[in-house]
């Protein structure tokens, strides 16, 4: 990319997603892929002193994504936000030469939370874990999660 870009400002953007960081049940293969691209970029970052990457963490974002992995029905995780407040975010990030951004204030306050009170986290997974098990008990009862 230095070679590419000839000297010129740039960024290359990774995104990954708040489960890289924190998973929740029946999102196994989805957060396993985006913990990959976390340690990734991580490793990247720690074998590359330049400041050109940055790593993009948003919460559930309201795409066809959900609607596609489960149809109309299946439980979105909370919190939820829209593509364009990603998009924004991300931009701003660029801008303001971030390495890593979390484009929800909620998701970030509640990790900072989490490490005072620890029991966030599991209270949040087990909150979680219950909105999938009815969703399968009434649409998929042949499945387990």
């Amino acid at each position: 990319m230095n070679k590419i870009n000839s000297g010129k400002p740039w960024k290359t953007v990774i995104l990954c997603s708040a489960m890289a960081e924190w998973n929740i049940p029946g999102y196994t293969l989805y957060s396993t892929t985006k913990t990959a691209i976390h340690r990734f970029a991580d490793s990247y970052k720690f074998d590359n002193s330049n400041n050109n990457l940055m790593t993009v963490y948003p919460i559930a974002t309201r795409t066809k994504f959900f609607e596609k992995a489960g149809g109309n029905s299946m439980p979105i995780p909370f919190p939820v936000q829209s593509p364009e407040t990603v998009a924004k975010k991300i931009i701003k990030g660029v801008l303001e030469d971030k390495r890593k951004l979390y484009p929800a204030r909620l998701f970030r306050s509640i990790v900072m939370i989490n490490r005072i009170l620890p029991i966030i986290k599991p209270l949040y997974q087990l909150h979680e874990q219950q909105k999938q098990k009815e969703w399968l008990k009434t649409n998929h009862s042949s499945r387990t999660p």
